[in-house]
């Protein structure tokens, strides 16, 4: 199977959490895994942002893709602590003689970026080392400068962050993505630089690890808030702002309540989830994701019930329609005109004909529309109750 492309710019997220990996049913939405980013650019290309944990199941689904010399898997590492490495051995084409990968990053006085992950397979802390490795593997230094890799254009800038931190802007065509992991804010060169890299980008990775509260107590660890997330996207004027590097003590639901927080100072702003999509080839300010199921707080099920949906306090804008699937979180269904997405609705679904229980038997509640894409002549919305 090709390597993607026809012309799609895409993101795909498979680690957000920061620091260790947080298996947990309290994480099911955003995720455990530490961080991965996924990019496809215009033409194909993979490029890799970091090797958290969740690289090993990016790994998995590379399986049949074209990693040969001539079209090598591009890794960019931010930097090397422990949480950005960990799924590095774990890495699936690192043991196919078909694949080729190249790992860049920066090097110090101490280490370089070979050597880094030399020391990772070394004795006492993994069972074997790089001998075992069949693919083609080189590593390259790179520093705060701009080159053109893979077709698209990488400019970086250093972060503010214990060891130091890489920030990278990359540039396919008209398409911007800015990736800002690990950073600290409060460092007037890092953060001017910072705002320069992401100006006018469609889509700002940000460190948004803790709230404001929380941060007043871990100053000098090397991490953001949700709130200094907000004003470099909005000094950048960016489009779209991810919080990413998400804190291992944070379940979901506090995850969502720092979403909120942001978003009444940034109405653009999602909270990074693993399975996430972003198509950067057909932008929008609705920009289209896609969640995996398991990433929900409950499974949806396929219940075809009748629907009445009308916009809430307006009586003149209803419509009866069919629900495709719902969960105790939120519902699927189709309309005939598109509902943007933070619109409140009113819902009524019939669970069953009043003559089955003996009474008539229907939900009623107020949504918001968090998803709205365009399904064959209909629109598709997704609501949630919460």
């Amino acid at each position: 199977m090709a390597a993607e492309g026809g012309g799609k710019v895409l993101l795909r997220f498979w680690g957000v959490r920061g620091s260790i990996p947080t298996p947990s049913p309290a994480n099911l939405k955003y995720g455990g895994n530490t961080s991965c980013v996924e990019v496809r650019t215009s033409t194909g290309q993979l490029i890799i942002l970091d090797a958290g944990s969740g690289i090993r199941p990016l790994g998995s689904s590379l399986a049949g893709e074209d990693g040969s010399a001539e079209h090598p898997i591009l890794i960019f590492m931010s930097h090397y602590h422990w949480d950005h490495i960990q799924g590095f051995p774990f890495f699936e084409p690192l043991y196919s003689k078909e694949k080729s990968v190249i790992v860049h990053g920066f090097s110090s006085d101490r280490t370089s970026v070979g050597q880094t992950f030399g020391d990772q397979f070394a004795n006492p802390y993994f069972p074997v080392d790089m001998s075992v490795l069949r693919a083609k593997i080189r590593f390259d230094t790179i520093g705060v400068e701009t080159r053109e890799v893979g077709g698209v254009r990488i400019t970086t800038s250093y972060l503010n962050h214990p060891q130091g931190s890489l920030a990278y802007r990359i540039e396919d065509g008209d398409r911007v993505v800015v990736y800002a992991s690990d950073h600290e804010h409060g460092k007037e060169p890092f953060d001017r630089n910072l705002r320069d890299l992401a100006k006018n980008a469609d889509v700002l990775i940000y460190d948004c690890q803790y709230t404001p509260e929380e941060y007043s107590s871990k100053v000098g660890w090397g991490h953001s808030t949700w709130q200094e997330g907000v004003r470099v996207a909005n000094d950048a004027q960016v489009k779209e702002l991810v919080m990413f590097h998400h804190d291992p003590a944070h379940s979901d639901f506090f995850v969502d309540s720092m979403v909120q927080a942001a978003r009444e100072h940034f109405p653009n702003i999602h909270g990074a989830m693993e399975g996430m999509e972003v198509n950067l080839k057909e932008y929008s300010p609705e920009v289209a994701y896609k969640f995996g199921l398991d990433k929900r707080y409950n499974l949806r099920h396929h219940v075809p019930l009748p629907l009445s949906v009308r916009l809430r306090d307006t009586v003149s804008k209803q419509e009866k329609t069919i629900v495709e699937n719902l969960s105790l979180d939120g519902a699927f269904f189709l309309t005939e005109d598109p509902l943007p997405t933070g619109t409140h609705v009113e819902v009524e679904i019939e669970l069953a004909p009043a003559e089955t229980l003996g009474s008539p038997s229907r939900i009623k509640a107020t949504a918001k529309v968090v998803r709205c894409e365009k399904i064959g002549e209909k629109a598709g919305i997704g609501i949630t109750f919460r």
